[in-house]
């Protein structure tokens, strides 16, 4: 929507389309910033499993670091721990590229947010001006229309009787009362 000026139009249809439009992208981009917004709140219960898992698996490294450090193992001990190694060691990777995904993700999403958030803003810029375009061609037509009804004849406007079958005249009586819009 270009900056504050002359209404273009006659009639203003090419000013209230225009409006039209910028209404419709405002709503489109408060449409995809709750979208990334709802998917940055999924990314974050996404890192916080992750978080938890994490945890988990320090958990048990450490179990295995204490029973390491016990001595006098036997041969299916040993061979116990280093199956428990395995499975965790499996799990650290595992869990290493769902958080690499999981954060590349976020970045992602953080970066489009920012892009969707100054969108919104010029957006908004644009509406309020908008707004400002719509109040000056309501002005104008409200000029326009007291100018008209100055311009006539009161006597267009009375309920005068035709002659020929007494109905009031054809204009009085189809023209609805002006109303003044507040």
């Amino acid at each position: 929507m270009p900056l504050y000026r002359k209404v273009r139009s006659h009639d203003g249809h090419v000013e209230l389309d225009e409006m039209k439009a910028t209404c419709a992208k405002h709503k489109e981009l408060c449409r995809q910033f709750a979208e990334c917004s709802r998917e940055m709140r999924q990314n974050e219960g996404q890192l916080g499993i992750l978080a938890e898992t994490g945890n988990q698996l320090k958990d048990r490294h450490a179990a295995i670091k204490r029973a390491i450090a016990g001595r006098g193992h036997s041969q299916a001990a040993m061979t116990k721990l280093e199956e428990e190694v395995d499975k965790v060691d499996r799990e650290v990777t595992i869990w290493m590229k769902e958080l690499e995904e999981v954060n590349a993700q976020r970045i992602e999403l953080e970066i489009r947010c920012i892009r969707l958030g100054a969108e919104l803003k010029k957006s908004i810029t644009s509406v309020q001006l908008a707004s400002i375009d719509f109040d000056l061609i309501h002005k104008k037509h409200e000029k326009y229309w007291q100018r008209f009804l100055a311009e006539q004849p009161s006597s267009v406007f009375d309920e005068e009787k035709d002659s020929d079958n007494g109905s009031k005249t054809a204009l009085s009586s189809t023209c609805p009362t002006p109303k003044v819009l507040a």
